[in-house]
Order: C-alpha cells, then structure tokens, then sequence
C-alpha cells in the first residue's frame, strides 16, 4: 500500500512527528512516503536517510503561516502536486490545536482520531533520525563517486 504522510513544520515539531511515521512503517511493514512545506526543506537530505521514510516530498506550494497551529496544516490542492492519485491513504499530521500534549502524543493522537486503527508509541520514545548512519551513507556515495567516477 502506497502511503503519504504530510506535516506543516516547524523543524523542531517535523522531528517530533517523527515516531508517528516510523510506528505507521512499523505497522504496515513498509517505508512511507512524507510530504513537508518547502519553508523546512532544508531538512529534506537527513529525512531522506530514515530507512522508515521512502521518499520525501518537499512541496514548492505549501506555504504555511507562523501560527500556532500552523495553518493550512492540510497542503492546498495536493491533487495539483500530483500526489493523491501516486497514494491509497493519505494522513495529514498537522496539529489541530494548539497542543496539548507532549509533541510526539500529540501527533500520535492526530492520526489516531482520524484513523480506525489507533498507533501506539513506546514509553520515551524520541524523534529518530540517524545522523551517524546519514553521514556514512553520504560518506560511502562520495567515497564510490571519488574513486570510481
């Protein structure tokens, strides 16, 4: 199953959506696909390294307002990026409200109001992005282009 996960941003509350993501890849046993504003982008590159995240969609259109909660928390016209008819299930992890939460149980409680099969996360669980694996990763890519190419 095809899946895209979109999230508004801030850099700080991307990464704390992060366990959400990776409890959905856990549970339908595949790597998902997330959509971010292009006015946080720039953490496109570390994203992508996730082996929970397939691809990373930055969108160009999506621009999002310094609110709280951000807004629109929903990218306008996804259909014009071209991503509903690429998708089966899109979820949209965007807070509601102003938190109410910890961040990551906020946005854990976002996709389990809008979904029949509520996630759970682990006690303690914090935003998992592999910075050593990213950099080795990047590291070997340069090391293959240096000496081969």
């Amino acid at each position: 199953m095809k899946v895209l996960c979109s999230f508004p941003g801030k850099f700080g509350d991307i990464l704390w959506a992060l366990p959400t993501v990776r409890a959905l890849s856990r549970r339908l046993g595949q790597p998902v696909d997330l959509a971010v504003s292009a006015k946080y982008g720039s953490l496109a590159p570390l994203l992508r390294e996730q082996p929970y995240l397939k691809r990373v969609h930055v969108l160009e259109n999506w621009v999002v307002q310094e609110t709280a909660p951000m807004t629109p928390r929903v990218p306008p016209g996804v259909a014009e990026f071209g991503l509903n008819a690429a998708y089966e299930v899109v979820f949209h992890l965007g807070y509601r409200g102003w938190p109410q939460r910890p961040l990551p149980f906020e946005t854990l409680h976002t996709f389990n109001c809008a979904n029949q099969y509520p996630l759970r996360l682990e006690v303690g669980e914090r935003p998992i992005l592999d910075a050593e694996l990213a950099a080795a990763r990047r590291y070997a890519r340069g090391a293959a282009s240096a000496c081969c190419g």
